[in-house]
Formats: structure tokens, C-alpha cells, sequence
């Protein structure tokens, strides 16, 4: 529509309104009733199902004869031997459960304040990626965006928010395993409604986002739910504001000349990422190098 003439262009112009939307909108304290959830996100080898109709899953008939009759024993060897690979293979232990995920796995999460009026839903939203739910992550989300003491939290039963769920005015936790909502505006809604509208973009829009820059599109989501009441020309003012007031791009100056971010946005602290996409003087047409960066 504008005649960028161009994919590279027209790629670094959204990524650098992106990054806009990063360090511009998905910062600064807020305070409230504060919802605080995480969601499972990439790890999906969504590249893999690019342009095949879906299927369901069958399980082969000698595959299913030759598992039941496997002893307890070896069933037991065998889940070992797979986390055992899995591991090797990049994978991350969840310290709580000892599930292993896959190395490009990462938990979003998300901190959404209630708007107060019924129907109204979320008004201010914070984001971030974690490796799993564990306290450390929640502790740097809360000391990045949160004014503790005159805030309520709501959450799930889920032992990373215990204890900080102390320090706040008051700790709402339901069971999730016993219901969504308790009646009584115990519940999560907004920060899971926020999960799924991600996951639906990671699934039907992106396809294949890299989890270095999961960050990057989780900080859109959150500005198009904020922005969800206003106007069309309204929103693109407010994500303009945003992303043309953070002063020079940090991270996509040059990416077409090999200059790439060397990290990714992660709670408590960043983490070195490669570079993605072709090598510089290399062709950027995918059926050369493979996809093109997300």
C-alpha cells in the first residue's frame, strides 16, 4: 500500500516500529488491580507446516502393539533416555515439574491492569518472555513495572507468584483447576485473553517467529489490545507516537548490511542470540537461504 518497493524495507520499517513499541509503550510503573499470567509461546516448528493442510495424528498400529507391550521398566528407560536427548538437544528443564521444553520455547508474560468499569476488561498492559515461570522471572517483571505496595495482584495458584503475591496490598489466586473464575472478580481473563490473541498471531499471522524477537511482537499485541477502543486513526497516532520518539533505532539500523541484534529480550537478564537471516552479500530471497528473519 505504500510503495516501499521492496521486502527488506519494508521488514525493517514494522521491526523498527516494533522496537518503537518496546522501548517506547512497554515501559513505565503502573499500579491497581493487576492480573499476572504466563502462556507457553514459540517452540511450534511452525516452518515445518508452512503451506501443508493440517492432519490428525494417527498412531501407526505396530507402534501402539510394540508400546504396550513394553514392561514399566523399559517405559521408565525410555522417557529418560528421550529427556535425556531433549536436553542435549538445547532443551530447557522446568525447575518445578522437571518437564523438559523445547530450546526454542519461551513463556510470555503478561502484566494487564483492570479498567475498573465492568465490561471495560484491561486498560494498561506490560509484557515480557521468560524460559519457564519460575520467581526470578516474576520478581524482575514486578521491579520493572509494577508499584507493589498500594497494588492488588491476581493470579493462578502457581507457585512462582506466591511469594511475591505477599508484598502486594492484597494476593487473589484462583484454581485453575477447579474453575476460571470464582465469581467474586477472582479470576485472570484478561491476561489469558491476552495468551490466546498471541498464540493466534504466532499460529495464523507469523507463522514462525524466531524467540529472539518474541519480545518485539508480544510489545505489538499489547499495543493493539490497549489501543483496542480507539478509533483506526487514533491507534496508528498512538503506535506512531510511540515508535518515532525513542530517537534512533538500536537494533535494525543496518540489518540489511549484516549489522543484527546479538541478543534477546529476556526476564531477569538478556541472553546472546545469532544472528538471523542471510550473511551479508548473501541473496535475501528465501528459496537461497532458507525463510527470511521474523
Amino acid at each position: 500500500m505504500l510503495k516501499l518497493g521492496g521486502y527488506n524495507t519494508s521488514f525493517t520499517l514494522v521491526a523498527k516500529l516494533r522496537e518503537g513499541l518496546v522501548r517506547g509503550f512497554n515501559t513505565g510503573l503502573i499500579s491497581g488491580v493487576l492480573e499476572m499470567d504466563g502462556f507457553h509461546a514459540s517452540g511450534r516448528r511452525a516452518s515445518e507446516k508452512r503451506g501443508r493442510p493440517l492432519t490428525f495424528r494417527t498412531t501407526d498400529p505396530e507402534e501402539a502393539r510394540d508400546a504396550a507391550l513394553l514392561t514399566q521398566t523399559a517405559k521408565m528407560k525410555k522417557r529418560k533416555d528421550e529427556k535425556t536427548a531433549a536436553i542435549a538437544a538445547g532443551g530447557v528443564v522446568h525447575p518445578e515439574h522437571g518437564q523438559v521444553f523445547p530450546a526454542s520455547r519461551r513463556i510470555g508474560f503478561t502484566i494487564r491492569k483492570r479498567h475498573g468499569v465492568k465490561g471495560k476488561g484491561a486498560m494498561v498492559t506490560r509484557v515480557g518472555v521468560g524460559l519457564a515461570e519460575t520467581p526470578d522471572v516474576v520478581r524482575s517483571l514486578v521491579d520493572a513495572y509494577v508499584v507493589t505496595p498500594e497494588s492488588i495482584l491476581a493470579t493462578d495458584t502457581g507457585t512462582a507468584f506466591k511469594g511475591i503475591g505477599k508484598e502486594f496490598l492484597l494476593h487473589l489466586a484462583v484454581n485453575h483447576s477447579e474453575t476460571l473464575s470464582d465469581g467474586d472478580g477472582v479470576h485472570v481473563n484478561n491476561s489469558e485473553g491476552f495468551g490466546a490473541r498471541q498464540d493466534r498471531s504466532e499460529k495464523g499471522v507469523y507463522l514462525n517467529l524466531e524467540p529472539k524477537y518474541l519480545h518485539d511482537y508480544m510489545a505489538e499485541t499489547a499495543a493493539r489490545e490497549d489501543f483496542r477502543r480507539r478509533p483506526p486513526g487514533a491507534m496508528s497516532d498512538g503506535v506512531m507516537f510511540w515508535a518515532l520518539n525513542v530517537g534512533l533505532s538500536q537494533y535494525w539500523r543496518g540489518f540489511t548490511h549484516g549489522k543484527h541484534r546479538d541478543f534477546e529480550i529476556l526476564k531477569p537478564e538478556n541472553r546472546p542470540a545469532k544472528a538471523s537471516g542471510p550473511e551479508k552479500g548473501r541473496s535475501p530471497l528465501a528459496q537461497v537461504n532458507g525463510r527470511p528473519p521474523r
